[in-house]
Protein backbone atom coordinates (compact mmCIF):
# COMPACT_ATOMS: atom_id res chain seq x y z
CA UNK A 1 0.00 0.00 0.00
CA UNK A 2 1.34 3.40 -0.98
CA UNK A 3 0.50 6.36 1.21
CA UNK A 4 2.15 9.49 2.58
CA UNK A 5 3.10 11.25 5.81
CA UNK A 6 1.89 14.82 5.55
CA UNK A 7 3.92 17.72 6.89
CA UNK A 8 1.09 20.26 6.66
CA UNK A 9 -2.27 20.83 5.06
CA UNK A 10 -5.13 18.45 4.41
CA UNK A 11 -4.72 15.17 2.56
CA UNK A 12 -6.00 15.67 -0.99
CA UNK A 13 -8.42 13.40 -2.81
CA UNK A 14 -6.32 11.59 -5.42
CA UNK A 15 -7.24 10.52 -8.92
CA UNK A 16 -5.21 7.46 -9.98
CA UNK A 17 -5.24 8.09 -13.72
CA UNK A 18 -1.77 8.94 -15.13
CA UNK A 19 -1.44 12.21 -16.95
CA UNK A 20 -0.67 11.92 -20.66
CA UNK A 21 2.75 12.65 -22.07
CA UNK A 22 2.97 15.71 -24.33
CA UNK A 23 2.67 15.03 -28.03
CA UNK A 24 6.02 14.18 -29.62
CA UNK A 25 7.74 16.33 -32.17
CA UNK A 26 11.20 16.35 -33.83
CA UNK A 27 14.11 16.97 -31.51
CA UNK A 28 17.57 18.45 -31.23
CA UNK A 29 19.94 17.68 -28.40
CA UNK A 30 22.46 19.35 -26.14
CA UNK A 31 25.11 18.04 -23.78
CA UNK A 32 24.01 16.13 -20.66
CA UNK A 33 23.86 18.01 -17.36
CA UNK A 34 25.33 16.64 -14.13
CA UNK A 35 22.87 16.04 -11.29
CA UNK A 36 25.26 17.63 -8.74
CA UNK A 37 24.46 14.96 -6.15
CA UNK A 38 20.66 15.34 -6.26
CA UNK A 39 19.11 11.84 -6.44
CA UNK A 40 15.91 13.27 -7.94
CA UNK A 41 17.70 14.33 -11.12
CA UNK A 42 20.36 11.61 -11.32
CA UNK A 43 18.61 10.19 -14.39
CA UNK A 44 20.07 13.09 -16.40
CA UNK A 45 23.67 11.91 -15.99
CA UNK A 46 25.10 10.58 -19.24
CA UNK A 47 21.87 11.16 -21.16
CA UNK A 48 21.07 13.54 -23.99
CA UNK A 49 18.89 16.57 -23.27
CA UNK A 50 15.61 17.14 -25.17
CA UNK A 51 14.29 20.65 -24.64
CA UNK A 52 10.54 20.09 -24.19
CA UNK A 53 8.36 23.20 -24.00
CA UNK A 54 11.38 25.42 -24.67
CA UNK A 55 11.09 24.65 -28.39
CA UNK A 56 8.44 21.89 -28.53
CA UNK A 57 10.83 18.95 -28.67
CA UNK A 58 9.88 15.72 -26.89
CA UNK A 59 10.84 12.09 -26.31
CA UNK A 60 9.02 10.82 -29.39
CA UNK A 61 11.17 12.95 -31.66
CA UNK A 62 14.45 11.33 -30.57
CA UNK A 63 14.15 8.82 -33.45
CA UNK A 64 11.59 7.38 -35.84
CA UNK A 65 9.34 4.99 -33.93
CA UNK A 66 6.87 3.33 -36.32
CA UNK A 67 3.80 2.16 -34.44
CA UNK A 68 4.32 -1.52 -33.70
CA UNK A 69 3.16 -3.98 -31.02
CA UNK A 70 6.59 -5.66 -31.28
CA UNK A 71 9.29 -4.75 -28.75
CA UNK A 72 12.45 -3.31 -30.35
CA UNK A 73 15.62 -3.28 -28.24
CA UNK A 74 17.36 -0.67 -30.42
CA UNK A 75 14.39 1.69 -30.10
CA UNK A 76 14.40 1.20 -26.31
CA UNK A 77 18.11 2.03 -26.03
CA UNK A 78 17.73 5.10 -28.26
CA UNK A 79 14.63 6.34 -26.44
CA UNK A 80 15.92 5.86 -22.91
CA UNK A 81 19.21 7.62 -23.59
CA UNK A 82 17.28 10.94 -23.45
CA UNK A 83 15.52 13.13 -20.91
CA UNK A 84 13.24 16.19 -21.24
CA UNK A 85 13.74 19.55 -19.50
CA UNK A 86 11.53 21.55 -19.23
CA UNK A 87 8.14 19.82 -19.22
CA UNK A 88 6.23 22.92 -18.07
CA UNK A 89 6.11 26.27 -19.88
CA UNK A 90 9.10 28.38 -18.82
CA UNK A 91 10.26 31.99 -19.29
CA UNK A 92 13.02 32.99 -21.65
CA UNK A 93 16.45 32.55 -20.12
CA UNK A 94 15.46 29.28 -18.44
CA UNK A 95 18.55 27.58 -16.99
CA UNK A 96 17.59 23.95 -17.86
CA UNK A 97 17.97 23.03 -14.19
CA UNK A 98 14.73 21.01 -13.78
CA UNK A 99 12.88 23.83 -12.01
CA UNK A 100 10.44 23.70 -14.94
CA UNK A 101 10.09 19.92 -14.38
CA UNK A 102 12.28 17.32 -16.06
CA UNK A 103 11.74 13.62 -16.71
CA UNK A 104 13.51 10.71 -18.39
CA UNK A 105 12.18 9.22 -21.61
CA UNK A 106 10.80 5.68 -21.33
CA UNK A 107 10.07 3.06 -24.00
CA UNK A 108 6.65 1.63 -23.20
CA UNK A 109 3.28 0.72 -24.68
CA UNK A 110 0.41 3.13 -25.24
CA UNK A 111 -3.30 2.40 -24.83
CA UNK A 112 -3.55 0.51 -28.13
CA UNK A 113 -0.61 -1.76 -27.30
CA UNK A 114 1.95 -0.15 -29.61
CA UNK A 115 5.42 0.66 -28.27
CA UNK A 116 6.20 4.39 -28.02
CA UNK A 117 8.80 6.71 -26.50
CA UNK A 118 7.31 9.09 -23.93
CA UNK A 119 7.99 10.98 -20.71
CA UNK A 120 8.16 8.80 -17.60
CA UNK A 121 5.57 10.62 -15.50
CA UNK A 122 6.47 8.64 -12.37
CA UNK A 123 9.98 10.16 -12.37
CA UNK A 124 8.96 13.70 -13.34
CA UNK A 125 10.53 16.11 -10.84
CA UNK A 126 11.69 19.63 -10.15
CA UNK A 127 14.71 18.29 -8.32
CA UNK A 128 15.69 18.26 -4.67
CA UNK A 129 13.91 20.88 -2.63
CA UNK A 130 14.74 20.25 1.00
CA UNK A 131 14.25 22.75 3.79
CA UNK A 132 15.78 22.82 7.30
CA UNK A 133 12.45 21.68 8.75
CA UNK A 134 12.13 18.79 6.25
CA UNK A 135 15.67 17.54 5.62
CA UNK A 136 14.51 14.11 4.38
CA UNK A 137 13.29 15.75 1.19
CA UNK A 138 16.88 16.50 0.14
CA UNK A 139 17.46 12.82 -0.72
CA UNK A 140 14.08 12.06 -2.33
CA UNK A 141 12.54 12.70 -5.72
CA UNK A 142 9.81 15.33 -5.72
CA UNK A 143 6.31 14.54 -7.02
CA UNK A 144 4.22 17.58 -7.97
CA UNK A 145 1.19 16.88 -5.78
CA UNK A 146 -1.61 19.40 -6.24
CA UNK A 147 0.29 21.08 -9.09
CA UNK A 148 -0.16 17.93 -11.22
CA UNK A 149 -1.66 18.68 -14.63
CA UNK A 150 -5.33 17.76 -14.29
CA UNK A 151 -4.83 15.40 -11.34
CA UNK A 152 -3.05 15.08 -8.02
CA UNK A 153 0.45 13.68 -8.59
CA UNK A 154 0.68 11.71 -5.37
CA UNK A 155 2.80 8.90 -3.95
CA UNK A 156 0.99 6.17 -5.92
CA UNK A 157 2.35 7.62 -9.17
CA UNK A 158 5.86 6.62 -8.05
CA UNK A 159 4.94 2.99 -8.79
CA UNK A 160 3.12 3.60 -12.10
CA UNK A 161 4.46 1.00 -14.49
CA UNK A 162 6.93 -0.37 -11.92
CA UNK A 163 7.56 -4.11 -12.25
CA UNK A 164 10.63 -4.47 -10.02
CA UNK A 165 10.97 -6.46 -6.82
CA UNK A 166 11.66 -3.57 -4.40
CA UNK A 167 8.45 -1.49 -4.44
CA UNK A 168 8.98 -0.30 -0.86
CA UNK A 169 12.42 1.15 -1.66
CA UNK A 170 11.09 2.68 -4.87
CA UNK A 171 8.06 4.25 -3.18
CA UNK A 172 10.02 5.60 -0.24
CA UNK A 173 12.50 7.41 -2.47
CA UNK A 174 9.79 10.03 -3.22
CA UNK A 175 8.05 12.90 -1.50
CA UNK A 176 5.10 15.10 -2.53
CA UNK A 177 5.28 18.91 -2.58
CA UNK A 178 2.80 20.60 -2.42
CA UNK A 179 -0.06 18.65 -0.87
CA UNK A 180 -2.25 21.65 -0.02
CA UNK A 181 -4.99 22.64 -2.50
CA UNK A 182 -5.19 25.95 -4.39
CA UNK A 183 -1.42 26.40 -4.70
CA UNK A 184 -0.49 28.97 -7.38
CA UNK A 185 1.31 27.77 -10.50
CA UNK A 186 4.27 29.98 -9.53
CA UNK A 187 5.00 27.77 -6.49
CA UNK A 188 8.56 26.43 -6.70
CA UNK A 189 8.64 23.98 -3.78
CA UNK A 190 10.26 24.20 -0.37
CA UNK A 191 7.36 22.62 1.55
CA UNK A 192 5.51 25.89 2.29
CA UNK A 193 2.58 24.30 0.40
CA UNK A 194 2.78 21.17 2.56
CA UNK A 195 5.02 18.13 2.06
CA UNK A 196 4.42 14.38 2.30
CA UNK A 197 7.09 11.70 2.57
CA UNK A 198 5.88 8.62 0.69
CA UNK A 199 5.65 5.40 2.73
CA UNK A 200 4.82 1.86 1.62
Amino acid sequence: TVTGTYASGASPSPSPSPSPSPSPSPTSTTAPVASHGCPATAFRDGKTHVTGTHDNMWCGGTAEYPASPEFNEEHKIQCESHYVDPVLPVPSGYAFDCTGECAPCVYTTNDDGNYICKIDNALKTTGCAGTPSHPATTTRTRLMGSLGAGQFMGCWTALDGYAGDTPKDKCESYFVDPVDPDIPDTYTGGCSGGCSLCIY
